[in-house]
């Protein structure tokens, strides 16, 4: 839960962080799964957190 005037934008580290958690717990593993985000949210900042999250961000894998 958040105030609704922060924006998801400043909240993604948290999320990473959460995220990460909750796959620790069920026993999955998200290093190299791909976290495409949308425009509002692509920025070399939150690329980076992605990154370092041990994810791929921002990738387009092909769909066949």
């Amino acid at each position: 839960m958040a105030p609704v005037n922060a924006t998801d934008m400043i909240l993604l580290p948290q999320g990473l962080k959460a995220l990460k958690q909750m796959a620790k717990e069920v026993g999955l593993d998200l290093r190299g799964a791909y976290l495409n985000l949308d425009g509002g949210f692509d920025s070399a900042r939150n690329r980076k957190y992605i990154f370092n999250a041990g994810m791929i961000p921002g990738a387009h894998p092909l769909v066949f």
